[in-house]
């Protein structure tokens, strides 16, 4: 029996080191599958994150394009405009303590040159790119000129001043946001990920 006996233990031995390599190949196995995936994991957080900047950036930019677009085809000619063709005067009446406010409008709506009259209809074409209040404004104002331009009308001189402080507020507003975005463009740093 002790030949039996000696088969069986180096077969049992045999069966254990059969085991013991295997268990030891898989235990190697999974430790490199661990670390390949904990990598890809670091990988893939990083890219996320990428991703993330990518979205700000490409959200900045969108902005930016946006508030381009309001100032150079509806706050800027507008304004410039208001500038070129529309005054107040103000004058002081004789014999009276008060200052008397005229309007000067350097053209008549009916009589526009072609060309004010097509920078005038873009004006109005562009004008869904206003805010809310500016819009009314505007549209206010739009509709008593076309009504009359008369030199003492003092609904469109209110209306007038309205429109110009509300550009001027628009514009400001507008460049601040610009502003901020740009320098945040600029600081976010674009990294690409190999």
């Amino acid at each position: 029996m002790s030949l039996r006996s000696s088969y069986f233990t180096s077969k049992i031995d045999l069966s254990n080191l059969v085991d013991l390599s295997i268990n030891s190949i898989l235990v190697a196995v999974t430790t490199v599958y661990v670390m390949i995936t904990y990598m890809t994991i670091g990988k893939t957080q990083d890219i996320i994150e990428q991703n993330k900047k990518n979205i700000k950036l490409t959200s900045n930019a969108q902005n930016m394009s946006l508030i381009h677009k309001k100032l150079e085809e509806f706050y800027y000619p507008l304004y410039d405009f208001l500038k070129a063709y529309v005054c107040i005067k103000e004058e002081k009446q004789k014999n009276c303590k008060e200052i008397v406010k005229s309007i000067c409008i350097n053209l008549n709506v009916k009589d526009f040159e072609q060309r004010d009259l097509a920078s005038f209809n873009k004006i109005i074409n562009h004008q869904y790119l206003a805010d809310n209040k500016t819009k009314g404004i505007f549209n206010k104002f739009t509709q008593k000129l076309y009504e009359s331009a008369s030199s003492t009308d003092f609904e469109l001189i209110k209306i007038h001043e309205a429109l110009i402080v509300s550009l001027e507020n628009n514009i400001g507003e507008l460049n601040n946001q610009l502003e901020f975005l740009e320098s945040e463009s600029d600081s976010k740093n674009i990294h690409v990920i190999h």
